[in-house]
């Protein structure tokens, strides 16, 4: 398979070398991409923002809505047990 993907030097490499080769080019991927997600630009009605600071404002939003939720159950809950009195 990597003598298919152009990787001569790799495929007569030793197992161990294999291994470490592609754990090193995962890593660099990764921090690629990580990179090109924060280049995102999106833009917002309060100006532009990376696609991580979107992220990050939808789950503090979200975040925010789940606590209202449960206040909001909990007045409901009390607010029946109250007329079942």
């Amino acid at each position: 398979m990597l003598l298919q993907q152009g990787l001569d030097d790799i495929a007569a490499s030793s197992i161990s070398e294999q291994i470490a080769y592609l754990l090193v080019e995962r890593a660099r991927l990764m921090d690629e991409m990580e990179a090109g997600q924060n280049s995102v630009q999106i833009d917002t009605p309060d100006g532009k923002m990376s696609a991580s600071q979107v992220y990050k404002l939808l789950e503090q939003e979200r975040e925010d809505f789940e606590q209202e939720l449960q206040v909001i159950s909990s007045r409901n809950l009390a607010t029946m047990q109250f007329a079942e009195v």
